[in-house]
């Protein structure tokens, strides 16, 4: 089907998204290919976003819906139960989309085959080194179908009932590895997004809990389907990289100790960026191996 004849459905969740909401919707209506709709889902937001999508539907620039709420996935899912375009495409509110972001996504579905396409997510700009923390919302080669800037057939989505609303991290590799079974994920890298800088310093032990969401994933479905990025698996070992990280320091552990008391101010700090990385690395293997319990599954 020729791309200028596909209606777009632009989906955008938003919880507490205040003013980057409205770079984010401002940017979709800058597409050189123009969205057919943008549809914002105030998920129960209790900043400034629900007037912001208040204002601009009774302006008519956009489509608002509100739910209680209820996460990011059924956020999306109210999208698409209202989109009517033919392609539903999902971009996050703290993202900024290239002027012909659009245009590159649709570009991909002239192949029939193609379900799906996931785009490449920048965080910050161009030349910005992204901390570890921030490089996980990062999708530098499209590789990854993150929902931040990913598009699919709408008919497939309804197929599949959208989002599992039960994962609330790795939402999108879960519908992603469903979407498989209808045809081919598409990568488009130069379908550009920028993640807006949050200011976060840190991962926190949450974000080390949501790795545990990969054991679900495993007990559900071949990981292998998903072409475009495999799975971080060696064996029954999931992420065997920082499995050998958590090793390697933990080697070190009595090296660390002492360096907490070095007079180097240099010293100190590797040692406690060393800690707190064992810290982060402990808590993620102790959640994967408590899922893997649960799900009675051999993964350590």
């Amino acid at each position: 089907m020729p791309t200028d004849r596909m209606r777009v459905s632009v989906v955008v969740p938003a919880y507490n998204a205040g003013e980057r909401l409205m770079q984010c919707v401002g940017s979709i209506m800058m597409q050189t290919y123009p969205a057919a709709e943008i549809i914002v889902v105030d998920d129960g937001s209790v900043d400034e976003t629900a007037s912001y999508v208040d204002t601009a539907s009774s302006a008519g620039r956009i489509v608002g819906v509100h739910i209680v709420h209820a996460g990011r996935s059924a956020a999306r899912n109210a999208g698409i139960a209202v989109a009517r375009g033919e392609i539903i495409a999902f971009i996050d509110a703290d993202c900024v989309a290239e002027p012909d972001w659009l245009a590159h996504l649709v570009a991909e579905f002239t192949d029939e085959k193609v379900v799906g396409v996931s785009g490449r997510v920048v965080y910050g700009a161009y030349g910005y080194a992204p901390a570890y923390y921030e490089r996980v919302v990062e999708n530098p080669d499209a590789s990854w179908p993150m929902s931040g800037n990913c598009a699919y057939r709408a008919e497939i989505l309804r197929m599949i009932d959208g989002f599992d609303e039960t994962f609330d991290r790795y939402e999108d590799k879960e519908l992603a590895l469903r979407v498989w079974h209808f045809g081919e994920i598409a990568r488009a890298p130069r379908a550009v997004v920028f993640h807006q800088v949050t200011g976060q310093v840190w991962p926190d032990l949450a974000y080390a809990d949501s790795s545990a969401a990969w054991v679900r994933l495993a007990r559900r479905h071949a990981l292998s389907r998903d072409r475009n990025n495999p799975a971080p698996m060696w064996g029954p070992v999931l992420m065997p990289r920082k499995y050998g990280a958590l090793v390697k320091r933990v080697a070190r552990l009595p090296w660390t100790l002492r360096a907490r008391k070095s007079p180097d101010a240099h010293v100190r700090a590797r040692a406690a960026w060393e800690l707190r990385w064992i810290r982060f690395l402990l808590a993620e293997r102790a959640a994967i191996w408590r899922a893997a319990l649960r799900e009675r599954v051999l993964i350590v």
